[in-house]
């Protein structure tokens, strides 16, 4: 989810891409070489530093497309906080490197209160954390704890499970001879036979599920 979310910040055009590292990497990965890079947080650092302002629509673009997401408005607007250093303007500002960390980043993107990149990518950080890094000369980026995490579910997690339980259960059912050759005549043998026969898989995502928060306008008295 760290690696999604840091790859939100990078504008699709950037050539060569951003190097990328775990800041705290697990103690015992996983065997599985998708796993290699276990951990907490991720860390990209750029060849060449690149406009923040290129990052902002980046991530306004990547991460906040879905409509049960707080912070979103009509015409495709999009609204999240940033901090920068002060004396700074966001059209000044250029980043080197992107830490990010999905939900509630503090400790790992902050190290001895101490910001580990240029731009800190997160759903929340408290105001004092947030101050330290911008003083540090850092960029704050929050986009709300769980808009930091359910893009994940809709934009990657989605696709990439169902393209892995369909090979899984394509698998299954080609090697599994029970679909084919049970004699067994009972309802429950039928229903085995057409479990086996059918080898499609179908993958939702909860169109539900939302925020505990939202946004609200107020204007003259009464809600806009």
């Amino acid at each position: 989810m760290a690696d999604w979310l840091c790859q939100c910040a990078v504008p699709s055009s950037v050539q060569p891409r951003p190097t990328t590292e775990t800041i705290y990497p697990s103690p015992d990965p996983p065997v599985d070489p998708d796993f290699k890079d276990a951990g907490m947080g991720r860390k990209i650092t750029f060849k060449q530093p690149l406009p923040l302002n290129d990052m902002i629509g980046s991530i306004a673009k990547t991460a906040l497309p879905q409509s049960n997401v707080i912070g979103t408005y009509p015409e495709h607007i999009v609204g999240f906080s940033i901090a920068i250093p002060q004396g700074s303007s966001v059209s000044d500002i250029t980043i080197s490197s992107v830490a990010a960390c999905p939900g509630s980043g503090s400790s790992i993107l902050m190290k001895s209160g101490t910001p580990v990149a240029d731009l800190l990518l997160t759903g929340e950080l408290s105001h004092h954390e947030a101050l330290a890094a911008i003083e540090a000369g850092s960029v704050v980026i929050t986009l709300s704890h769980s808009n930091s995490e359910r893009g994940f579910l809709q934009r990657y997690m989605h696709s990439n499970l169902h393209e892995r339980l369909s090979r899984e259960w394509r698998g299954v059912c080609a090697d599994n001879d029970l679909g084919r050759h049970v004699k067994d005549e009972s309802p429950e043998g039928q229903m085995l036979k057409q479990i086996f026969a059918d080898d499609s898989v179908c993958v939702d995502v909860s169109k539900s599920d939302r925020d505990p928060y939202q946004v609200v306008c107020w204007r003259n008295g009464s809600e806009v």
